[in-house]
């Protein structure tokens, strides 16, 4: 399946696309997602896709800002089917869904858009408003993810290394800020 994630970074519009051949697709914030959404008012495991058969469904995963499929709000848990051209919509993200890809996947060129869409949205400034409140959170979620090694299901995509070495190194340039103004 292929996924159009749209966007838009300063002025900018931005385009990232995405083949699947999975069966689950995990998007949120967090780096294990398979489509990381890097916003703080993105929840950390938003919503999937899943594949049932010949057919794909959305999930929201309990999201505090929802999860949209077509302008209509999903319900916590809620599963609706997906067609050939549904939008989905998470904060300012758009999902274009489509049933067709390509034949072979290239798992490379996939965490290489990952990583690509993820450092866009974070030197836009976009991902860091409201960052000050949550460096504790951020802390804390490092450390149980460093123990754990993976998300709920213990998954560890190299998408997600990259990101959590990214991740590292924010939050080393932020503490090194802080101390150098509590030298001041």
């Amino acid at each position: 399946m292929k996924l159009l994630v749209k966007t838009e970074i300063g002025r900018q519009s931005k385009q990232y696309e995405y083949f699947f051949d999975q069966p689950v697709i995990a998007i949120g914030r967090l780096q294990e997602n398979d489509i990381p959404l890097p916003l703080s008012t993105i929840s950390g495991f938003h919503a999937q896709i899943l594949t049932e058969g010949n057919d794909q469904f959305l999930m929201d995963r309990g999201s505090v800002n929802g999860t949209y499929l077509n302008g209509r709000r999903l319900a916590g848990g809620e599963k609706k089917l997906l067609a050939d051209g549904d939008v989905i919509r998470i904060q300012n993200f758009d999902i274009l869904f489509s049933k067709s890809g390509r034949e072979e996947i290239d798992r490379e060129a996939t965490v290489a858009v990952a990583r690509q869409m993820v450092m866009d949205v974070m030197s836009s400034g976009e991902s860091t408003k409201g960052e000050s409140a949550q460096i504790t959170e951020s802390k804390d979620h490092l450390k149980s993810k460093i123990v754990t090694g993976g998300g709920p299901d213990q998954k560890t995509t190299p998408a997600a290394k990259a990101y959590l070495w990214l991740e590292i190194a924010i939050l080393i340039v932020i503490v090194l800020s802080l101390m150098i103004l509590a030298l001041k």
